[in-house]
């Protein structure tokens, strides 16, 4: 794990590219016997590389703890923020054209960051949850309903 966060931290290219398939791939399977050192500076590396705005790590190693839900090893600010972000975008997706179509994917998004909501985060993330349960005119996205209990 820490090579492959050294080579996510440092390279660029297909070396980052290869770095971030692996770690997408080997992630879910070994989550459950990484200590927790290790998964905590797999939520560092994700702050490091979104503070210097290396947008193609970030999403990747994003990716990865959206898999396993390992938010809950981010640090605490960029933790709320992930959420009030996601919460925001269920709204827009809510009250938006083809709700139902669009909905279900950012509400199990959202479902998955981590297992607590932060509390700087939970006003913006029950005012999605909110939305979507009690729904819009034009009706109901069942779908999403469901990623939301």
């Amino acid at each position: 794990m820490t090579i492959l966060l050294s080579s996510i931290r440092n390279d660029i290219g297909a070396k980052l590219e290869h770095s971030l398939a692996n770690l997408n791939l080997i992630t879910p399977h070994i989550w459950k016997k990484l200590g927790e050192n290790d998964k905590w500076n797999l939520g560092t590396a994700y702050r490091d590389v979104t503070a210097a705005g290396n947008t193609i790590a970030a999403s990747g190693l994003k990716n990865a703890l959206l898999k396993v839900n390992g938010f809950d090893y981010v640090p605490e600010n960029l933790r709320s923020v992930t959420f009030i972000k996601t919460a925001r975008q269920v709204i827009e997706t809510h009250f938006a054209n083809n709700n139902f179509y669009n909905e279900p994917a950012i509400v199990r998004k959202l479902s998955n960051l981590g297992s607590a909501i932060p509390a700087p985060a939970l006003i913006e993330c029950m005012q999605a949850y909110l939305a979507v349960y009690l729904v819009n005119s034009y009706g109901t996205s069942w779908d999403a309903r469901c990623n939301c209990l």
